[in-house]
């Protein structure tokens, strides 16, 4: 097994032992989404409930391959009204006919917009073995109602506040209540920190991120978004301020991530979507979409 693959193992969605029932960044045992992972309370690790509405949150819903029964298996982000942004390492496993996306629910079970996508494309620099460009973009079959979200122009500052949303894992495996996989989504806050805290990480494109309190993304958080609140101006000339997209959950950050599979008081690695605008727009553009740079964001502007 390679180094990054192992890597994954620690949070975001890699393969590990048959035994402990995760999938590949997805939900996991034959019963995960049974208590207490049905309880919306449950306290991503270490959050707690959505405090508003994300209409631009995506749901990838495969078949558990021994159950058959549908689980929340990566999140994303809609980016235009077709098209969704998840991580590379997800977007391997996802099958056309097959896995579902459901847009803009606080709950993966119900609500929201129910699409099947049409096209698959991951960044043609992913690589299992090599840190970086863990990032896909999903072509849905049709276009949704729901609002996409915008992409800023930088990440942010170190130290900021930003904020991390999933249908992944409330606890960390080996817990009392393992399997606690959600049906509501979990939201926590998280701040930028130094390169320096993140291993197996490549800087140029990647992200480091720490949790209040040590919260973090875990197992079928993969894909997800790491949000920060800028200002959005519209194509119409309209100003908002409102969450932007800023990365892509990828994998465990810490030292140990190759043989230590927790979730909670470490460093997550997110992919830095800011540095993806150009590969964005080639992509979307056969539907006619662009992001466009206005003031201190990328706005859909088509």
């Amino acid at each position: 097994m390679s180094r990054v693959l192992k890597s994954r193992i620690a949070v975001i969605g890699a393969a590990i032992a048959v035994a402990s029932g995760l999938l590949l960044g997805g939900a996991g045992a034959a019963n995960a989404g049974t208590t207490p992972g049905d309880d919306p309370h449950v306290n991503i690790v270490g959050g707690h409930d959505p405090s508003q509405a994300y209409p631009f949150m995506v749901s990838f819903l495969n078949p558990h391959p021994t159950t058959g029964k549908t689980v929340s298996y990566c999140g994303g982000s809609l980016i235009a009204p077709r098209w969704v942004a998840t991580a590379g390492h997800c977007a391997l496993e996802f099958k056309l006919g097959v896995t579902q996306v459901r847009v803009g629910s606080n709950n993966w079970k119900e609500g929201g917009t129910l699409a099947n996508i049409t096209d698959i494309v991951v960044h043609p620099g992913f690589d299992y073995n090599t840190p970086g460009n863990d990032a896909s973009l999903i072509r849905l079959d049709r276009d949704v109602t729901q609002a996409p979200i915008a992409v800023p122009r930088s990440p942010g500052k170190i130290g900021e506040k930003e904020r991390i949303i999933g249908f992944g894992a409330t606890c960390d495996l080996g817990s009392p209540d393992w399997p606690c996989y959600p049906s509501a989504l979990q939201e926590a806050t998280v701040r930028l920190v130094s390169d320096s805290q993140c291993h197996w990480y490549d800087k140029s494109v990647e992200l480091c991120v720490a949790g209040d309190n040590g919260a973090m993304a875990c197992f079928a958080d993969s894909g997800g978004p790491l949000l920060r609140k800028g200002e959005v101006h519209d194509r119409k000339g309209q100003v908002r301020k409102e969450w932007q997209l800023v990365g892509i959950v990828s994998r465990d950050g810490d030292a140990d991530a190759d043989t230590n599979p927790t979730c909670s008081g470490g460093t997550g690695v997110f992919t830095d979507v800011t540095k993806y605008t150009d590969w964005i727009n080639r992509t979307i553009s056969r539907d006619g979409y662009k992001l466009s740079q206005s003031q201190d964001a990328y706005a859909l502007a088509g």
